[in-house]
């Protein structure tokens, strides 16, 4: 396509406009058409007498605008672009307005799947009810995909974010601090939005199972407050403050709500509430509670049962009874079982059984640990357990029934001898140095030595040893269910998905160290990891669903080297470069409905295949403004 300076006739009174000529499907010939036009000439003359010579220059602009856009898209021949690129680059050293910019298009592409979900409406809600002056919606969308893409404090996410990412403003720190605020004071209603939008995308989502688990996130601080305070630290971290975080998910890993509290909360406190009130929420009757042996007591156990849920619980055996323990090592009752692989191979083997016990049981009466202390909420769960106390009110008396399947296998056996193994050369070492024995620490290695009143006489303890090495391989799982014992322990196998989670959470998004400080901070940033959480295991889900394979560091890895360079070498001028779009990326931008885009693009190609309203220009922000 070519522009040219036209007119209606010879005379003076003719008209004067911008033409180009076309092809038409059909037409065998170049159809004219009038793009732009100005006037008769002698009344633009009589305004202006440099007035076609300024006609002319917009012409010349027009056509060099269209030689860059169709530079790459149909050259005439490689020695025709060769030399188009040339004259453009010889341009660029002259032109100071000339751009070449480059930006990560990971945001562009994980906002396709942000947007299927329909976040912004929800948060444009919250922002009217709560008079939020600023944009709390693409705030929220920047915070959740970089927190996927490139976890970071808020200050640097500000300062990063719009540099590194196409599509990310991010750059005033004072408005995601008060946005922090009002996502922490929302977060039910925003996770009830999750499940319900999550929901629609995924009609067959069953919530019947519920994994829950516990961890801990520190702060690189030693200030306690109403929500941070020092406790039992799960990542070691035991001089740092720190919050016990609790999170449930579907069977498939899909996240269904968290709870967040004080630093130095017992987790086993946390659990049957945290059921109670998520059931409440979805409107569901009973769960199936899939959780490990750290919260399982006999508190636990009888109030799900008294709220109508069933548990798959793993057991310490090593703690029970030694009627138990008898019945766990007698062979009565072992059924032998294989693993085997898709050729019919046998790569590992054991057996499984199951006990059974049925009778009055005691425990001290439980502590209930809200999110938020509420009496009312406590009361109300009080109240539905109906607990049956002793006369001093400090022990409830209860009967119940357990189900016990335990597995042996081959495999766990050589695991555990070599953990304990393990253990027992660093228990040798502390005998051999008897002042790193440290008295009130039993863990790990220390567990194995025995220390009279005199460090001195620190020695190993065998007898703990053999009757430890007794139960090798030995895994137990505690139900409530009335299923086969191999799908029970089946179900309790997916608990890998939300520990994966937890994981996650903390490597690849990086949830902990914590640097924000207030309550509200803190609640606002747990709740953007949550949703960056939930969008990661979204996009997991379409992938499996369509049969394609990413690891989460692959993902991450693809969509931050997926790359888009904008090449301007004089104004007018506009083209695109990508790199980086690999497989992993293709397949993520398939199944988001995004088309991948080739080594060059024009602007209008460009914009369409990545389903953009704005220009792809305007994405890059200030920084390329011409």
């Amino acid at each position: 396509m070519h522009y040219r300076l036209g007119f209606s006739s010879k005379l003076e009174n003719s008209s004067v406009y911008i033409e180009c000529s076309v092809r038409k499907p059909g037409v065998n010939h170049p159809i004219r058409e009038i793009v732009k036009r100005f006037g008769k000439k002698k009344d633009l003359l009589a305004q202006d007498p440099l007035a076609l010579e300024k006609i002319q220059r917009e012409v010349d602009e027009m056509n060099r605008n269209c030689k860059g856009r169709q530079l790459v898209s149909s050259p005439a021949s490689l020695e025709s672009l060769s030399s188009d690129l040339s004259t453009l680059l010889e341009r660029q050293s002259l032109d100071k307005q000339a751009v070449f910019e480059t930006r990560s298009a990971g945001c562009l592409i994980l906002q396709r799947l942000y947007d299927q979900l329909k976040f912004d409406a929800k948060f444009d809600y919250i922002k009217k009810c709560s008079e939020f002056q600023y944009d709390l919606a693409k705030i929220a969308k920047d915070l959740i995909l970089l927190r996927i893409l490139n976890p970071a404090s808020k200050r640097r996410s500000s300062i990063e974010g719009p540099r590194h990412y196409l599509g990310v403003e991010l750059n005033n720190l004072d408005h995601i601090y008060k946005s922090l605020d009002v996502l922490s004071k929302h977060k039910t209603d925003i996770i009830r939005y999750w499940n319900r939008q999550i929901g629609k995308e995924v009609p067959e989502r069953d919530t019947s199972v519920c994994l829950y688990d516990i961890t801990t996130y520190a702060f690189e601080s030693t200030n306690a407050d109403d929500l941070r305070d020092f406790g039992y630290s799960k990542d070691k971290k035991f001089n740092e403050v720190q919050v016990v975080m609790a999170l449930a998910t579907d069977k498939d890993g899909l996240p269904l709500d968290y709870g967040l509290y004080k630093g130095n909360q017992g987790e086993g406190a946390t659990m049957v509430p945290f059921v109670d009130e998520l059931k409440k929420k979805f409107n569901i009757k009973s769960f199936t509670v899939v959780a490990d042996r750290g919260l399982n007591s006999k508190g636990n156990i009888d109030s799900l049962v008294k709220l109508g849920d069933n548990y798959v619980l793993s057991s310490k055996i090593r703690g029970a009874s030694d009627d138990i323990k008898a019945q766990v090592l007698s062979e009565e009752g072992r059924i032998s079982m294989n693993k085997v692989t898709d050729d019919g191979e046998i790569i590992d083997y054991g057996w499984y059984k199951e006990i059974h016990t049925d009778g009055p049981i005691k425990y001290d009466t439980p502590e209930y640990a809200f999110e938020e202390a509420n009496e009312e909420k406590t009361k109300d769960l009080e109240a539905k357990l109906k607990h049956v106390k002793t006369a001093s009110g400090k022990t409830v008396k209860s009967k119940l029934k357990r189900r016990y399947i335990i597995t042996w296998t081959a495999s766990r056996a050589r695991k555990d001898k070599k953990d304990r193994e393990r253990l027992i050369r660093k228990a040798k070492a502390l005998v051999d140095s008897p002042s790193d024995i440290k008295a009130g620490f039993k863990r790990g290695g220390r567990s194995y030595v025995v220390v009279d009143m005199d460090p001195e006489s620190a020695r190993i303890d065998d007898a703990l040893i053999a009757e430890q090495s007794k139960f090798d391989g030995i895994h137990v799982v505690e139900t409530s269910l009335d299923a086969p014992a191999l799908e029970v322990v089946k179900i309790y196998k997916n608990l890998w998905k939300i520990e994966d989670s937890f994981r996650h959470l903390k490597s690849s998004f990086r949830a902990r160290p914590v640097y924000v400080r207030l309550e509200n901070h803190v609640r606002g940033h747990f709740l953007i990891c949550f949703l960056a959480l939930c969008l990661h295991r979204f996009l997991e889900y379409r992938l499996k669903r369509e049969n394609k394979k990413a690891t989460t560091d692959q993902i991450i890895d693809g969509l931050n080297n997926a790359l888009i360079a904008l090449i301007s070498p004089a104004k007018g001028i506009e083209l695109y470069g990508t790199s980086g779009f690999n497989t992993v990326v293709k397949d993520i931008m398939s199944v988001v409905g995004l088309t991948p885009p080739l080594t060059y693009e024009e602007a209008g190609s460009l914009k369409k295949k990545m389903r953009q309203y704005r220009s792809v220009r305007d994405l890059f922000g200030s920084t390329t403004t011409s």
